[in-house]
């Protein structure tokens, strides 16, 4: 009896424990998911503030992802 305890506490605790691992996994590729797209949104908010015509900066940054 005492020995099923025991295995199943080891069980649980196993089983928090990769819980716990995937959750902070999870956390971390969120958070650099989230890190992309700010510097996504910098960026090109950074591109079009410098050109004088937002048409042009558009324009000028399209031409970059293609080259």
């Amino acid at each position: 009896m005492s020995s099923d305890i025991q295995r199943f506490r080891s069980f649980i605790s196993a089983l928090s424990t990769l819980v716990n691992l995937a959750a902070n996994r999870c956390y971390k590729i969120r958070m650099r998911f989230y890190y992309v797209i700010i510097q996504f949104l910098f960026t090109f908010k950074c591109l079009i503030t410098v050109d004088t015509s937002t048409k042009n900066a558009i324009t000028s940054y399209f031409g970059m992802i293609r080259n």
